[in-house]
């Protein structure tokens, strides 16, 4: 019994073979494409398909959340009626996008980022102590140059800013 199964599955697949062998040169000749053309849209669609999943596997490498990287400048001293100015740059290939401030008893006078990091400054209104400040700057990788949270100058224009406020605050004090 097992033998007339096998010669079977042997038959059936001779006249498999020999059917599409046929139908190689009876589909051109009615029109139809040729296994050779065929196989040759396969493999250029395989082709297509391959440089398409190397396209969106390099997409998914370089998509997802964007970096974030907090930079700071802790513990700038302010003499007693004085200032404490604060200069914070980000990493390369990032944008400032949040400025938090640490002052204790300094009194905040001007804080902007403008771009690839951000500037403030901070009064001391004691006639006698040193006090210290920090500032926190959030930056972001590949974040776009038009879009922040926070106002944005440039570096000239904001250290031009922080002058004319601390001058201000000097006239008040």
């Amino acid at each position: 019994m097992g033998r007339i199964r096998g010669h079977r599955a042997a038959t059936l697949a001779v006249l498999m073979a020999a059917f599409l062998f046929s139908a190689s040169f009876v589909s051109p000749a009615i029109g139809g494409p040729s296994l050779r053309s065929v196989a040759r849209t396969a493999k250029k669609a395989l082709r297509t398909a391959k440089k398409a999943n190397r396209t969106a596997k390099k997409a998914l490498r370089n998509s997802g959340p964007p970096g974030i990287v907090s930079v700071d400048q802790k513990d700038v001293p302010a003499a007693p009626n004085d200032f404490a100015e604060f200069d914070v740059k980000c990493p390369g290939g990032t944008r400032a996008v949040g400025i938090g401030m640490g002052l204790g008893a300094l009194e905040p006078v001007f804080f902007a980022s403008y771009g690839s990091g951000a500037l403030g400054s901070a009064f001391n209104p004691s006639t006698s102590q040193v006090f210290t400040g920090d500032m926190y700057v959030e930056c972001v990788e590949g974040f776009p140059a038009t879009v922040s949270s926070t106002r944005r100058l440039t570096r000239t224009a904001a250290l031009r800013e922080r002058n004319r406020r601390e001058q201000e605050m000097l006239a008040l004090h």
